[in-house]
């Protein structure tokens, strides 16, 4: 049996999915404020549906452009997430939602050395 992806949301008469703004949602999640700076945030209904898809409960979530760190979301869904970000600005707001999310401050490595040393 195949399984469907995002079974519960609204479709065009083509099939395409219709995503409902994420801003208010966004806002009563635990990101800081300097999230709404990034021009190109991933819609966090959309991130939902794949995690949900892609994993279960328990598994891990690699997201190797975090970004602000949307991809926490997967951690109120039971999944565990890793994040790789380049720019120090990000790091700090993706460590800060992390602490809002789970009450506790990310492990942050930085490596500036080739990724297939990532233990």
């Amino acid at each position: 049996m195949t399984k469907e992806f995002a079974p519960t949301r609204e479709r065009t008469e083509e099939g395409w999915l219709l995503y409902p703004s994420d801003i208010a949602y966004r806002k009563r999640l635990p990101f800081p404020d300097e999230v709404f700076e990034h021009p190109a945030k991933a819609q966090l209904y959309l991130l939902e549906d794949i995690v949900e898809y892609v994993s279960e409960g328990g598994e891990i979530i690699l997201d190797p452009f975090g970004g602000t760190g949307s991809i926490l979301v997967a951690t109120m869904m039971g999944r565990n997430v890793i994040m790789l970000e380049l720019e120090p600005h990000f790091v700090e707001i993706i460590n800060e939602a992390m602490n809002g999310f789970t009450g506790r401050s990310m492990a942050v490595e930085e490596l500036r050395e080739d990724a297939m040393l990532i233990p």
